[in-house]
């Protein structure tokens, strides 16, 4: 009987523990991106930073399209797997 409640109890919290980590994810790679142009001497934010500085916006351009393409990957996996872990419930849709 414990075991079918833990079950309907995970059940219940799988929507609201997926959204959570939909949003913490795109609260970190905001902090990763500042941290990225901010503070750093080498990688993408540097490159950006230092393209900049010389004008180069094809560059600049380039490492922003990087930043997005990853982000929405780590969108689409959670969303992903929010269609793949939630296709009991007859109320999710799945579309965005």
């Amino acid at each position: 009987m414990e075991a079918n409640q833990t079950a309907d109890f995970f059940s219940a919290a799988l929507p609201n523990i997926l959204l959570g980590v939909r949003l913490s994810l795109g609260a970190a790679w905001l902090s990763l991106v500042v941290a990225e142009l901010m503070g750093s001497t080498a990688g993408l934010g540097y490159m950006m930073m230092d393209a900049r500085q010389f004008s180069n916006t094809d560059i600049v351009f380039v490492g922003i399209i990087i930043f997005a393409i990853v982000g929405k990957l780590t969108d689409s996996f959670v969303r992903w797997m929010e269609r793949h872990l939630l296709k009991w419930q007859d109320t999710y849709q799945g579309k965005a």
